[in-house]
């Protein structure tokens, strides 16, 4: 039995790309085990408790999410404004009335562009004639009604498809926003869908019907999508314009040569394909406006940009070589290998075991070309090859498909081999590259945001940043055996897994790589497990810096590591150092496989200048080296394949990938700012959720009732939490014994190794918490002073942007807590640091007092489970503070022992009634103000001034926006240093929104670094004072 599709938060835009009215669509567009109604009934009531009558399985749809990257089938039937998940579930005794119930829910529907008002229409309409209503529905340009005398069709004409307009009693929009839910779908996914949106030709049906059925290439037949003639020279033209939500009219001219004598089925799956209807149709269900937007172009203008550029594509050095090597390969005359290898028999390599890897060393070969084709024609972005490494297919043979592995961006090979072995098919894999190569925004992987190589359930993303995917991966190698060390169940990696990561020759010189490979003997060294794979291919150049045998030397003399050798050109030798490096690696330790003795052809990308720093015979035997050939020669000579079976699977391939070229390069880019800005991070949790993800966990322990200092909450806080959450971990430098503050007091000894020490080393430190969240942990990584930060400043930006980069997919949920920020007197600037980071997708917050800190600890851990990166900065001067004013004890406060009551991003905390003046601070800033307050009412007389505690950092929170319109005047005081302070972006915002008063000032921090034994330059409350009166003495000019 198939398992019940995911739901998924991306799923907020749709769109209905393909019908089939006359039952299931044919069988290879649906997964091999949904072949047939009974199986798609079965199926349906596996996922959804209930069955559906026959009638409601008479049609189909095609539902397209752009955002998730998913492509399901569902009956025509169930297409309606609500969800089957928010009605009563409806058992088979009922089943008749299934269909009604959804009709009579269902008040607009969306096919091809048509808004079509089913509800005004249903009448006495039969539970049977469901989908022939929806047929007659359908507009007269997009399905036309052929004639018996003209079987060519109406002539072609322009058809512009209605605007979505809202309607007042119609649902509105939905948007992606913080903690919004999204329902659930209830297609079934389809395993090798054609997603471009297209509606089959339909040759002699009955009018108003449609076909998908195959057409002949003799047929003459009145094309179905916007009235195409088909013509005697085999040759559709047609064009559409068409509009989509957006407002903007889209013109899209179709030309291609489809039919063939020689390939009729080929000919007639083209000519399907090339079928154009409306770019953004959506299911009421999934409103969204803001995605996809731009220009929707034919289907065949990337053949015919091709066709244009054909004798200069020819020129291009890959097209050369791949006709020297099909034209080798068809006449035999590879010759024997040049190179002695072991036989694919000798290391256990079954037939199906090399088929499966040259399928994907043939196709990594061969969507390199495309991808050069596709950018030489404008329609491709990304270029870096991976020519030469065809032959780490072996190390996805090697490993098991569930090992969780970070691929360098040339080892795309070892990428196709583990998505095959998942069981995707060769055509969606195929699709998938393309798609990544032509930034779609339907690329399951990056979601147009990157070209990424990965796809499979473990496989995670790798940069451009150059070896940043190292220490991540020592963080999930250790995670995935700690976690079930500490008890927890359905974890998302196994728990005898291993870690593997690639990467070139050049990137061990990288600190990113040297952090990892410390950190990872380290571990072993200390006696914890830590199986990470680190997979080094050698092609002796590293972009233009040769390699110098640089790498063997740097193995032998800094790695403590067992390392593993094999002949990077032979599929049996990386397969066997692989499996034996891999068989190692999973007891426990540490090691490294080098794939020696490849060459890199073609240069780096398309935009390298090769000539530049090598010499034209270099570039030639470079190009000269195919490690294909010498592979294909193997296979024949140990009798694994002829040549005319190797010319047969190599054409096979290469006929695909022009496939799903064509189709990627039709498919929406991304264009709509708004929804970059959605997948900045996860979905922001609601309180109420939180509160009663907490009421499910276990009792925290008992606190004291007296007042506490802001270290001692904070101390209680983390207590409570690592008590109720199993999966809590808390890791830093120095914490075991308390930390630099005794933040961390005690928890160690309570705790044990779910409180830890790592190396003083802020990249590593900072990865391992990226693994540990994809591992399934919650990590808290403490950075001992806020300066620190800058030493792995970029594992830091990796965490944040990963949602981004994934669409969504890959999350590295964590709490960063950033400690050794703003005011003191003791370690000068590197101890007071005052300057924040605040890229998209990072929550920063900054509380002023123990009792806030509490509640906002809890509400942050809950937002990192969900995916979300946050980042607690702690106030020096705060930590141990007592007093406000003299010996008053008022910055002690009692412990929030309650664990429901939590502080959400949005929460504000305004101290004082007066309506005057508001100062706006966070952190240390705010007793600072509530002391300049005091100085403004008893030596100024300046009476109604409140203080505004608004410790979210990274956006105008809403709590802020509803406040400030109360007061006449409003002071800014940011403890960050003037022209890096988190309120200017604030400032900004309200502005924006028209919200801020006529007065209003700005104060923040000195520009300059912090000197020792001085507070001269931070904020203090003379400059507060200050401000406060120049802004009372303006006088804003009216201007009429």
């Amino acid at each position: 039995m198939r398992p019940p599709v995911s739901v998924l938060p991306a799923l907020t835009a749709a769109e209905v790309s393909r019908v089939w009215p006359r039952g299931l669509p044919p069988g290879h567009e649906l997964p091999r085990d949904l072949c047939s109604v009974s199986a798609f009934k079965d199926y349906w009531h596996m996922v959804h408790g209930y069955l559906l009558p026959e009638a409601a399985l008479s049609g189909f749809a095609r539902v397209t999410f752009p955002r998730a990257g998913l492509v399901l089938t569902y009956p025509l039937a169930c297409l309606w404004l609500q969800p089957w998940a928010q009605r009563p579930m409806l058992s088979v005794k009922v089943g008749p009335q299934i269909i009604k119930t959804a009709m009579e829910s269902l008040k607009h529907l969306w096919v091809f562009g048509q808004q079509l008002d089913v509800r005004a229409e249903l009448g006495n309409i039969a539970v049977q004639d469901v989908t022939a209503f929806l047929h007659a529905q359908l507009p007269k340009d997009i399905v036309p009604t052929p004639t018996s005398s003209n079987l060519d069709g109406p002539a072609v004409r322009r058809a512009t498809l209605p605007l979505h307009e809202e309607e007042p009693d119609q649902q509105p929009p939905a948007k992606r926003s913080r903690g919004q839910s999204i329902p659930p779908t209830q297609g079934i996914q389809s395993e090798a869908p054609s997603n471009v949106p297209a509606l089959a030709g339909m040759p002699t049906a009955p009018a108003n019907s449609i076909s998908s059925s195959p057409i002949s290439a003799s047929s003459n037949t009145a094309w179905s999508a916007a009235g195409i003639p088909s013509n005697n020279n085999n040759t559709v033209n047609s064009t559409i314009n068409a509009t989509n939500i957006t407002n903007t009219n889209i013109n899209t001219n179709l030309h291609s040569n489809i039919y063939s004598n020689s390939n009729t089925a080929a000919s007639a799956k083209a000519a399907a394909a090339t079928t154009t209807t409306a770019r953004k149709t959506l299911l009421p269900t999934f409103l969204s406006g803001d995605f996809g937007r731009g220009s929707c172009r034919g289907f065949a203008s990337y053949r015919e940009k091709k066709e244009a550029q054909a004798g200069k594509i020819e020129q291009l050095p890959e097209v050369k070589r791949l006709r020297e090597l099909r034209e080798a390969i068809a006449s035999g005359s590879l010759g024997a290998p040049s190179v002695a290898a072991p036989t694919y028999k000798e290391v256990g390599l079954s037939k199906e075991d090399v088929d499966l890897a040259m399928d994907a060393a043939f196709a990594t070969f061969l969507l390199h070309v495309q991808s050069r084709v596709s950018n030489f024609v404008g329609e491709g972005y990304y270029t870096i090859g991976p020519c030469g490494e065809e032959m780490l297919a072996g190390v996805g043979l090697a490993l098991r498909p569930s090992d969780p592995s970070a691929l360098h961006y040339r080892h795309v090979s070892t990428s196709l081999v583990r998505a095959l072995r998942h069981g995707k098919a060769m055509d969606q894999v195929l699709l998938d590259r393309a798609r990544g190569y032509c930034v779609s925004t339907l690329d399951p992987v990056g979601g147009g945001h990157h070209c990424l190589v990965g796809g499979c359930p473990n496989d995670f993303l790798v940069t451009s940043t150059l070896a940043s995917q190292s220490c991540p991966a020592v963080g999930r190698a250790a995670g995935l055996r700690l976690a079930p060390h500490l008890g927890l169940q359905s974890l998302p990696l196994p728990a005898d897994g291993i870690s593997y990561i690639s990467l070139g020759d050049g990137s061990v010189n990288n600190a990113h790589f040297l952090s990892a490979i410390n950190l990872a003997e380290y571990m072993q060294h200390r006696g914890f497990q830590c199986p990470t794979l680190f997979g080094i291919s050698d092609n002796g150049i590293c972009i233009s810096l040769k390699g110098y045998s640089w790498l063997k030397k740097f193995t032998e003399q800094r790695l403590g590591m067992k390392i593993f050798r094999a002949d990077g050109t032979s599929i049996a030798s990386v397969y066997a150092a692989t499996k034996e490096a891999a068989d190692f690696v999973r007891r426990g330790s540490p090691a490294a496989v080098v794939y020696e003795g490849i060459t890199r052809r073609f240069g780096h990308a398309a935009t390298d200048r090769q000539d530049a720093y090598l010499t034209e015979e270099e570039i030639e035997a470079a190009e000269d080296s195919c490690v294909l050939s010498e592979e294909c020669a193997r296979l024949v000579e140990q009798g694994y394949a002829a040549y005319p079976e190797l010319l047969s699977k190599m054409n096979r391939i290469e006929e695909m990938i022009e496939t799903a070229f064509d189709q990627a390069t039709q498919e929406p880019k991304v264009s709509s700012r708004e929804t970059l800005i959605s997948f900045n991070s996860q979905p922001e949790v609601y309180k109420t959720e939180v509160q009663k993800q907490i009421s499910s966990l276990p009792a925290p322990p008992a606190t004291p009732k007296s007042p506490q200092l802001m270290r001692q909450c904070m101390t209680l806080a983390l207590d409570e939490q690592l008590s109720m959450r199993k999966n809590l971990v808390y890791i830093g430098e120095d914490v075991q014994h308390g930390g630099y503050y005794r933040v961390t007091e005690n928890l160690h000894k309570k705790h044990g190794f779910r409180v830890a020490d790592f190396p003083p080393d802020e990249t590593s430190l900072i990865g391992v918490g990226i693994g540990y969240a994809q591992a399934g942990l919650i990590p808290i990584v403490e950075i001992p002073y806020a300066k620190y930060l800058d030493c792995g400043g970029d594992m830091f930006f990796e965490a944040v942007i990963m949602n981004w980069l994934s669409a969504g997919k890959k999350p590295a949920g964590m709490v960063i807590r950033l400690q050794g920020f703003d005011k003191g007197v003791f370690g000068g600037n590197y101890h007071t640091h005052n300057t924040l980071h605040l890229p998209p997708g990072l929550d920063v917050v900054a509380y002023s007092n123990g009792r806030d800190y509490a509640r906002g600890l809890r509400n942050a851990i809950a937002q990192a489970e969900a995916g979300r990166v946050v980042m607690l900065v702690d106030s020096t001067d705060l930590i141990n503070r007592r007093h406000l004013f003299d010996k008053d004890d008022a910055w002690r406060m009692p412990y929030p022992d309650d664990p429901t009551d939590i502080m959400p991003f949005d929460e504000v905390r305004v101290h004082g009634e007066g309506r005057r003046v508001a100062i706006v601070s966070y952190g240390n800033g705010v007793p600072t103000s509530l002391r300049a307050r005091k100085v403004l009412e008893e030596e100024h007389g300046v009476k109604d001034v409140a203080v505004i505690d608004a410790p979210y950092l990274s956006s105008l929170s809403k709590g802020l926006a509803d406040v400030i319109p109360k007061y006449d005047a409003v002071i800014f005081a940011d403890v960050c240093k003037m022209g890096q302070h988190p309120q200017a972006g604030l400032i900004c915002e309200l502005q924006r929104r028209q919200l801020l008063p006529a007065r209003w000032r700005s104060v923040a921090a000195a520009t300059t670094y912090n000197p020792l034994g001085s507070t001269v330059t931070f904020l203090n409350e003379d400059d507060i004072v200050k401000a406060t009166l120049s802004s009372l003495l303006f006088v804003p000019t009216i201007r009429r």
